[in-house]
């Protein structure tokens, strides 16, 4: 009987840890579509840290890719001509998750596909985590008011991106 109590005792204080873990400022709010996007910044391959924030009066392309990701080397093209065309309207970041790649692969990557774009670096899947990535590529459109105003689980096109930054200042 004093076993069972011992391991009541224990389960408790679990319980209480992961509910405590949960609830720490530390930890990035999750990705909801219609909702603000999580507050997260990341180091790109130039140095730089970048927030995964629109700018004021612009929308934010965050795509989510990995060097082995053969949809994500076919859509690079197509995110940075975009970029090119409407970055009067929109920012785009390609965030490489790290944790399941290499740096050095991110940087042949990045300049094998001619990318501009800043190439932000998700070592510790921060991002990944709070975006819920689960498939590559996948690419959410952050309204300029902050909110996710979109999501593609798979390759995304330049049409694609042109109707979701339009219902993006809807």
């Amino acid at each position: 009987m004093k076993k069972i109590g011992q391991w009541a005792v224990i389960v408790a204080a679990i319980i209480i840890a992961v509910f405590w873990a949960m609830k720490s400022p530390d930890r990035p709010t999750e990705a909801r579509m219609g909702e603000q996007a999580p507050m997260i910044s990341l180091p790109s391959l130039d140095g730089h840290s970048y927030a995964l924030r629109p700018e004021p009066g612009k929308a934010l392309i965050v795509n989510f890719w990995a060097s082995w990701c053969e949809p994500c080397r076919r859509e690079a093209p197509e995110l940075q001509e975009f970029h090119d065309r409407h970055q009067d309207e929109a920012n785009v970041l390609a965030v490489n998750l790290t944790s399941k790649d290499q740096i050095d692969l991110a940087f042949a990557f990045a300049q094998q596909n001619n990318l501009l774009i800043p190439v932000l670096l998700d070592e510790k899947s921060e991002a990944a985590n709070a975006y819920h990535i689960a498939s590559l590529p996948t690419t959410y459109v952050i309204a300029p008011d902050g909110k996710i105003s979109a999501r593609k689980i798979g390759q995304v096109d330049r049409e694609t991106l042109e109707t979701f930054i339009q219902d993006a200042f809807k």
